[in-house]
């Protein structure tokens, strides 16, 4: 809140002194505002949870809403996952501020993106914040501006001033929500100009500061805003920003209902400002934008609307205001309801009953006691100010929605003045909502009383929107000259006012006149001189010649150019002039008509525009060109253009162009040219050029070329261009593409869903007759559907089509099973053959087909098909499927039966089947002597020969005599095993693990890759090397689950530790391989797995973490050395790969050393903390003091020292290896520290070195490097715990307790201590002085007297008493500081006796002069001399307050020097005082003369005099040579004659202490 503000209109009702009304209500507005008018607050909070977003907007919302004011008390908090408020007062107050607070915390939380709620329709909506400066800020609001409570609204975009100027217009309004403000009317020029508008805008914000207006709106009159018009609103602003960096107005705010307005303004403001970052200012302005209050006038008989409270001050007729008889009787009725009215001390409230007071209709009713006293000293205007925000401030805490309060006014006012009171309590409620912004006031109704009707238009409650007084102007500023005349800042008493009532003035008349300006209000003012103004009127008499009305006549040749600069010259002068009349008129002639200076100005302004015709070429083809000029006269002419209401003329020279005087017309004649005489060109492609050479693409141009709105051009093979009017030509151009279309190839696709036409493929072609149809046909794969291309001309492909649909519809489909599957096979494989060529020579196509049908297995010549002889299952059965016409399909399944009933199958199993070569058998395939292709089938030993019965017979006979052949052979066999290793093989071998047969011999015939040789019978050899296989067939690689580590440490001592046979010297048979992995081969997985443990257990990993804390030790030279020194050995390797760890890999027992190695290494370097405790007390008090003494820094340790009672605590921290060797050194130093002691046996001594010279004391023990302090010895005397309390401090120092300097150190440098200490204390003395003087001597004179003094040793200055100082120290020291001292006490006493004497001197100067007389009952007496002095330096100062003391006769004595009385506060005894002047007996110079009654006397000095020389010189002293006085006079003045002897008498005084000043040092 603006405290400045508050202070200016500081309220009419007072604190009160009872103890129920809250301290917040007084200090809320700086003790301003009324108590609290509901008591009883309760003690128990009510809480109210909020969010903790919600909470922290409370805590911003706090300083705004100004909650002291409330008659609740609301305090904040965070509980758990939420927030509460915690409300205390009254039970009604608390439920209406946790509705209000609620819907506050919805209302702004939605507005700044807290929560989303549903809320009524906004008025406003935020669109923009922008900072300009401190104290400044701009605002975009999306809403309407007249929801805005401010202080003025600038309205812009307004057409007016003169000659389409630029002026600014300020006017007074009383808004229809009751809203009282400044409205700024800003014109801006037609056309408008950047520079003047945005000047326009400054001078408008200028007004509104020069007014000392706080916030405005600026809303511009058309919702459709221009970027001009934001840059001119934002240039305005930011001049206005340059020019006053300090003004009254805080706030800007820029309101539009349309958002493209506002992202306009947005976009122009980012441009020259940054965005706001005040939150508390754009939460004011938001509670701003959402305060609804409606401030209502009750006028005539309208009917009041009911309010919830009432607030009326009460008046009483003892206090002496001057209020109307309405106040007075609404008091007398309060008073006789509730007499306890009449003892409310000023700020109290009392709550009445509101159904005795009809008149305001209201629920209660608040009385308010104002404090007369201060009413009568204010100015009424003020007053009413303060009543009407002493009355809001109580409604605004009450968090009510209605308050109404009477129309307060003095007694006996005008009607003008009635009204004067009104606007000024409108304007109140006005600034108070502002400073006050809430969200839940909602009406303030002002009730007049029956002696009044306010001054409002019309019946009914409110008031209507209208102006308060006529519009007076701020600025105007013409188009030209850019000359800003300021109306309010312009002296106008000597000017003579003429009221304009038509256009006859311009510009350029009044640049004629310099002081002649124009003022556009509700008519036009012109304001000048009065000679300027006489000339202006000869000057529009000769102009009135000029406007006679006269007609003119002359040719218009050539007609449609005249046509169109007659028309052109109308849209000049009628704007100007509607007099003027222009027309063409039969034969070819134009009339002007109208005044004869306009009609001069025409006639002369036509033929300038006929001869400034611009023409400009038409950018058309060679072939358009061609088109118009073929058709000129008949579709095209002159006024081509002119019958379609275009200003233009359509001319033909070598090119067609267009005419006329308007760039933006003949563009749209062009336009138009270009739009209906068209040219296309159909692109011929070069595969279609054939076409174009036909007769019938001849007889096709010959028929579209007739109509003579198309011309055909068919100058290039690849093209035909078409020239013609827009509608013909589109028709020409389509049947050209058509027949183009139809001569281009297409490709069409034909689908049918015959998956029996889909199988049959490619052998539909032969088949079927296509070639006729000049088609090209191709089949696409497909399973289901059969998909055809057709391709072609487009022509001859839409008559294929449907051929081609028919035929494929009279094929059909015939099955002829197989019931044997030797049958399906036969013809699937060698009898395909002859399948096919029966179906060709049939017209048919085939193809074999698997159908699932049940049927009886066949009796087989295998024992597998004989025990499945009798059992029933689903078999796949063959088919073959014939695709063909209806005959021919069947002459084919007649041909097929034949062969089917000679068809045979025979089986042969033997082992000697499976040695037969494919050339063996391919020879008996091929047998000239067979009838139709045979079938073999060979699987293994077993071979399956199917075919026509004669021709299986044959080959059976070939083939039982090749068996008998196979039995006699003798045979030798070789088995390669790649993958196994020789090694395993010959152990394997050697062991005997392979199989052995005694008929067979073998032997290992090669390494690489292993093979075996077997030599003896064939069915033996074939048996044996079975095995071998199934055997060697279990080789298997099983890889070693090793870490990449052990893997690489294998790798590294392969052939040193590690080799193949690595197992099977460890009776293992397994083989160790190395590859990308380490690998276990062999021929059993249990011996494999018995290899893989040896190879584990032997090879380890272990891993030693290195903490955090230690890495540090990992990075040094000596952890390098010893991992190089563990890492020799061939059995370890180590690897330490991150910076926290090393990995150990190796062979154990050699894996753990080195383990425990690294361990011991990082212990010894890892960080310890040891404790040593030693009890003795002397070490236990040195403390922390022995780390300055010991030599300890060269440890490498951390050393802390912490003392409990009589034991020394040490704490020793740091490396482990250094700590350990640390501690040893500690101890043997701490064991050679010794205890000495020096007894002080004074207690002054005890006091030095216990204060100032406790840094000699330090300074000597430094020097000896010792730890020594003052120390109180145990006493012998008294029992231990004896505090006698009654004995004398002093005493028990130097007799019971003894105190001596103890030192620690050293046993030699004690004894050096002990030395210098005894040799200090032996020249220790200590002195007293008493003076009087001393009195007056602080502790800060007396340290720097010690300081100034040079001195060996600190000196120790006390001050005991008020009169007395102890000096103690160094015996020499000492005397030096009592020679200061005493020197200062001389000085004090030298200065006390001047002082007094130029008091004395001042005191007997000044009586002489002027003398205070006080009254007794005896008369009037003189005060004595003192007194006399003080109340002349009292006086003296000129101070205008009620009260000065003075003392007198020793009692204080209180002088209001404005009323001339004194009062003795000791008895409360009253007397009168004066004062006198005393020259009566002063010696005045001779040639003065008394004043008499004058106030001021002038009196001419003679040049003979002295004074006149000595004036003289000293002013041509100051001033210079050049200048000669010609009299001189001295003005005295009755008020300072009197103070001359004074002054006199203070230079005298002056002057004699110079002298004895002078007389002192002589």
């Amino acid at each position: 809140m603006d405290t400045g503000k508050m202070d200016e209109r500081a309220a009419l009702v007072r604190a009160p002194p009872r103890p129920q009304v809250e301290d917040a209500y007084r200090d809320g507005l700086n003790g301003e505002v009324c108590a609290n008018p509901i008591k009883g607050i309760s003690d128990t909070p009510d809480p109210l949870f909020i969010t903790p977003a919600e909470k922290k907007l409370w805590d911003q919302l706090v300083g705004i809403l100004s909650p002291s004011l409330w008659e609740v008390k609301v305090s904040g908090r965070i509980q758990g996952d939420s927030g509460v408020l915690s409300i205390s007062g009254s039970s009604k107050a608390v439920l209406r501020a946790k509705e209000a607070i609620s819907r506050l915390l919805i209302l702004v939380g939605s507005f700044v993106g807290l929560k989303m709620a549903t809320l009524p329709q906004t008025k406003h909506r935020a669109a923009g914040f922008f900072h300009l400066r401190e104290g400044l800020d701009l605002f975009l609001w999306e809403g309407e501006p007249s929801g805005f409570r401010v202080d003025a609204v600038v309205s812009l975009g307004a057409t007016g001033g003169v000659d389409r100027g630029n002026a600014v217009f300020a006017q007074r309004v009383l808004a229809q929500q009751g809203c009282l403000h400044t409205k700024l009317d800003v014109f801006l020029a037609r056309p408008p100009v950047m520079e003047l508008a945005g000047a326009a805008v400054k001078l408008a914000l200028e007004a509104a500061s020069c007014r000392g207006l706080c916030s405005l709106v600026i809303a511009c009159s058309d919702p459709a805003v221009s970027t001009f018009q934001a840059d001119a609103v934002t240039a305005g602003i930011e001049a206005f920003k340059q020019d006053h960096a300090a003004s009254s107005l805080t706030s800007i705010h820029v309101v539009s209902g349309d958002r493209g307005a506002l992202a306009v303004f947005r976009r122009e403001c980012g441009k020259r400002w940054p965005p706001g970052k005040n939150g508390q200012e754009k939460l004011r302005s938001i509670l701003l934008s959402w305060e609804a209050v409606r401030i209502e006038v009750v006028a005539g008989s309208a009917t009041k609307k009911k309010t919830d409270v009432a607030v009326v001050p009460l008046v009483q007729e003892s206090d002496g205001l001057g209020w109307g008889p309405g106040i007075l009787a609404i008091m007398r009725k309060a008073l006789e309801i509730a007499p306890q009215a009449a003892d409310l001390q000023p700020g109290e409230v009392l709550l009445v009953t509101a159904s005795d007071f009809p008149q305001f209709d209201c629920r209660d009713l608040y009385l308010v006691r104002l404090e007369g006293s201060r009413l009568k000293r204010e100015d009424p205007q003020e007053a009413i100010r303060k009543m009407v925000r002493s009355c809001l401030s109580i409604f605004y805490g009450s968090f009510l929605e209605s308050i109404s309060f009477p129309v307060i006014k003095p007694a006996g006012p005008g009607q003008t003045l009635k009204g004067e009171c009104l606007l000024l309590m409108l304007e109140e409620i006005n600034r108070f909502l502002k400073e006050f912004p809430n969200t839940w006031m909602k009406l303030v109704q002002v009730v007049p009383l029956l002696e009044w009707t306010p001054p409002c238009s019309g019946q009914g409650r409110g008031c209507s929107p209208d102006a308060i007084g006529d519009g007076s102007p701020v600025a105007l500023i013409p188009v030209e000259g850019r000359e800003t005349l300021a109306v309010e800042d312009r002296h106008v008493t000597a000017l003579q006012a003429w009221r304009i009532t038509s256009l006859l003035l311009s510009v350029a008349v009044l640049q004629e006149f310099p002081s002649l300006k124009i003022y556009p209000a509700d008519r036009l003012w012109l304001v000048g001189l009065a000679d300027e103004m006489a000339s202006l009127t000869q000057s529009l008499i000769h102009r009135a010649y000029r406007r006679q009305l006269v007609s003119c006549e002359f040719a218009a040749e050539p007609l449609p150019r005249c046509t169109i600069a007659k028309d052109f010259l109308v849209r000049e002068l009628l704007p100007r002039d509607p007099l003027v009349s222009i027309e063409i008129i039969a034969p070819a002639t134009v009339r002007v008509w109208g005044r004869r200076q306009r009609v001069e100005e025409a006639e002369k302004r036509f033929r300038a525009l006929l001869g400034s015709f611009s023409v400009q070429p038409v950018p058309l083809s060679t072939f358009q060109s061609e088109f118009i000029k073929a058709l000129w006269g008949d579709l095209f002419h002159n006024d081509f253009f002119l019958k379609r209401g275009v200003p233009a003329v359509l001319e033909i020279s070598d090119v067609v162009q267009v005419a006329g005087l308007e760039l933006d017309k003949m563009k749209a004649a062009e336009g138009i040219v270009i739009g209906e005489v068209c040219e296309k060109t159909v692109e011929i492609a070069e595969e279609l050029r054939w076409a174009t050479e036909t007769e019938e693409w001849k007889r096709l141009l010959h028929s579209l070329g007739s109509p003579k709105e198309v011309a055909l051009h068919h100058v290039a093979p690849s093209q035909v261009t078409v020239v013609g009017f827009h509608p013909h030509i589109t028709q020409v151009e389509a049947s050209i593409k058509e027949y183009l279309r139809e001569n281009s190839q297409v490709l069409e696709s034909m689908t049918v869903a015959r998956p029996e036409l889909a199988s049959a493929g490619q052998g539909l072609f032969r088949i079927m007759h296509w070639e006729h149809l000049k088609v090209t046909v191709k089949l696409q794969p497909s399973k289901q559907v059969l998909s055809l291309q057709v391709s072609g001309l487009r022509k001859y492909v839409r008559r294929a089509m449907p051929a081609i649909a028919l035929d494929l519809d009279s094929l059909v489909l015939a099955a002829i099973p197989l019931k044997k599957a030797a049958l399906g096979e036969y013809f699937s494989g060698v009898g395909a053959g002859l399948l096919m060529e029966v179906a060709q020579k049939g017209h048919c196509v085939v193809r074999m087909q698997s159908q699932q049908v049940p049927r009886h297995c066949g009796r087989g010549t295998n024992s597998s098909s004989s025990r499945q002889e009798k059992k029933l299952a689903k078999d796949l059965l063959e088919v073959i499927c014939a695709l063909g016409r209806e005959s021919h399909v069947a002459s084919l399944k007649q041909a097929v039966a034949s062969f089917i009933a000679r068809f045979c199958e025979e089986t042969i199993c033997h082992e000697a089947v499976a040695t037969f070569h494919d050339g063996f058998l391919n020879k008996l395939c091929k047998n000239p002597f067979l009838a139709f292709p045979i079938g073999l089938h060979r699987l293994g030993d077993e071979l399956r020969i199917y075919g026509s019965q004669e021709d299986v017979g044959k080959l059976l006979d070939a083939i039982h005599g090749k068996i008998e052949e196979y039995q006699a052979e003798w045979i030798e066999a070789e088995a390669p095993y790649e993958m196994v290793p020789y090694i395993i093989v010959k152990e394997s071998l050697a062991q005997g693990v392979l199989p052995s047969n005694p008929l067979v011999s073998t032997g290992i015939l090669a390494e690489d890759p292993v093979t075996i040789t077997f030599r003896g019978p064939r069915q033996k050899v074939v048996e044996l090397k079975k095995c071998f296989e199934e055997v060697l067939g279990d080789f298997q690689v099983l890889p070693v689950p090793l870490s990449d580590l052990q893997s690489q440490f294998v790798r590294a001592q392969w052939g040193k530790l590690f080799c193949n046979d690595f197992f099977i010297q460890q009776g293992v048979l397994a083989v160790l391989e190395v590859s990308e992995v380490v690998q276990i081969a062999g021929l059993d997985l249990s011996t494999m797995k018995e290899a893989e443990e040896i190879i584990t257990s032997q090879v380890s990993q272990r891993t030693v973490e290195v903490a955090e804390e230690l890495k540090w030790a990992t990075e040094c030279e000596e952890w390098r050395e010893l991992l190089h020194r563990l890492g020799s050995h061939e059995e370890v390797a180590l690897h330490h790969v991150a910076p926290d760890q090393v990995t150990l890999v190796g062979v154990c027992p050699r894996l753990t050393e080195v383990e425990e190695s690294i361990k011991a290494y990082l212990q010894d370097n890892s960080s310890v903390v040891e404790k040593i405790y030693i009890p003795r007390e002397e070490l236990a008090l040195a403390g922390e003091g022995l780390l300055s003494i010991m030599e300890w820094d060269d440890l490498d340790v951390g050393i802390q020292i912490q003392s409990k009672g009589q034991l020394l605590a040490l704490q020793v921290s740091g490396l482990q290896k250094c700590v350990k060797e640390a501690i040893q050194v500690i101890r043997k130093d701490l064991g050679a520290l010794v205890r000495g002691t020096v007894p002080l046996k004074k207690s002054s001594l005890v006091e030095y070195f216990s204060g100032t010279g406790a840094s000699l004391l330090q300074e000597m023990g430094e020097q000896h490097n010792c730890i020594v302090r003052v120390e109180i010895l145990r006493s012998t005397c008294h029992r231990d715990g004896d505090t006698d309390g009654s004995r004398n401090g002093e005493q028990e120092l130097a007799e019971d307790r003894p105190v001596a300097i103890c030192a620690v150190g050293r046993e030699r440098d004690v004894a050096f201590l002990k030395q210098q200490v005894a040799g200090f204390i032996a020249k220790f003395h200590e002195e007293t002085i008493c003076s009087a003087e001393l009195a007056a001597i602080s502790d800060e004179t007396l340290r720097e007297l010690c300081e100034n003094t040079s001195h060996l040793f600190p000196v120790a200055l006390r001050l005991l008493r008020q009169k007395v100082v102890q000096v103690a120290g160094h015996r020499e020291d000492v005397d030096e500081v009592l020679g200061a001292i005493f020197a200062w006490i001389e000085r004090a006493v030298n200065a006390r006796v001047q002082k007094a004497q130029a008091v004395w001197i001042d005191s007997k100067l000044i009586y002489e002069t002027v003398r205070w007389h006080h009254m007794t009952d005896g008369g009037w007496s003189t005060f004595d001399m003192a007194t006399n002095r003080l109340l002349e330096i009292e006086y003296s100062k000129k101070k205008t307050t009620t009260r000065v003391q003075v003392l007198w006769n020793g009692l204080k004595m209180d002088i209001n020097m404005l009323k001339g009385e004194a009062v003795m506060p000791s008895d409360g005894r009253k007397f009168r005082i004066r004062r006198e002047i005393c020259l009566w007996d002063k010696n005045i110079a001779p040639h003065w003369e008394a004043m008499d009654d004058c106030l001021v006397k002038k009196v001419e000095l003679q040049s003979s005099l002295e004074e006149y020389r000595d004036v003289v010189r000293k002013f041509h002293k100051t001033a210079g040579g050049g200048y000669t006085v010609l009299k001189l006079n001295l003005m005295c003045n009755k008020t300072i004659v009197p103070i001359l002897p004074c002054k006199l008498a203070y230079k005298s005084k002056a002057t004699l202490s110079r002298q004895h000043k002078a007389d002192q040092k002589g």
